[in-house]
């Protein structure tokens, strides 16, 4: 985009309303929710397709979101 980072961020969030990391989880849970609904997966599977570093971390990040745990989900 040929902006610096911080300049790029402070765009998006005005455009946008969040910043792009929060915009960017939301994409990843909801992605993270469809896995859930097949029951295919194990919560390790499915953070590491939802480009979570961690499942530990996948699990806050979806409580954060949705509210509840994934394994409530």
């Amino acid at each position: 985009s040929g902006y610096s980072a911080s300049h790029f961020a402070r765009i998006f969030t005005k455009v946008h309303n969040t910043s792009p990391i929060q915009y960017l989880n939301q994409i990843r849970i909801l992605h993270a929710k469809n896995l859930l609904r097949t029951g295919q997966y194990t919560m390790g599977q499915i953070a590491q397709e939802c480009g979570f570093s961690n499942v530990y971390y996948f699990s806050r990040c979806f409580k954060q979101i949705t509210g509840i745990p994934p394994t409530k989900w």
